[in-house]
């Protein structure tokens, strides 16, 4: 995620209700490297409309790198996907597109991209060790 990206993130976080904001704030607390995102709440997305761009693509099997299709993780879970995609290959004509953020971000002149466990360990208001 772009720092760009992270400010509307934050934008999303304000708008949100103060118990909302609660637990978005203990999911931080809890969060850990590659795991669930904090903003995910009863399965649905609390910033929804402020998401980042990792997350629009999300789901969507896409070309990466020209030969190498990139598929959701959660195919492996029997989920987007598993129907046609067994042993690394795909079936159905994916996105003609590389959608992976550093692609999609490369032309943009943003002034750093980092992971949001990341982000969330040294912005200010989102922190993990903010109460």
């Amino acid at each position: 995620m772009s720092d760009v990206e992270l400010q509307y993130v934050i934008k999303g976080y304000i708008a949100l209700d103060n118990q909302m904001k609660k637990t978005v704030q203990e999911n931080i607390k809890k969060m850990t490297r590659g795991g669930v995102c904090p903003f995910l709440v009863n399965r649905k997305c609390s910033i929804y409309p402020y998401r980042p761009i990792i997350c629009r693509v999300h789901g969507l099997a896409y070309l990466c790198r020209e030969k190498t299709v990139k598929v959701p993780y959660c195919v492996n879970e029997n989920k987007n996907y598993s129907a046609v995609y067994t042993n690394g290959e795909i079936n159905i004509n994916p996105i003609n597109e590389n959608l992976d953020t550093p692609c999609i971000l490369k032309d943009f002149n943003y002034a750093e991209i980092r992971n949001l466990y990341d982000w969330l360990n040294h912005s200010p208001g989102l922190s993990r060790t903010d109460g």
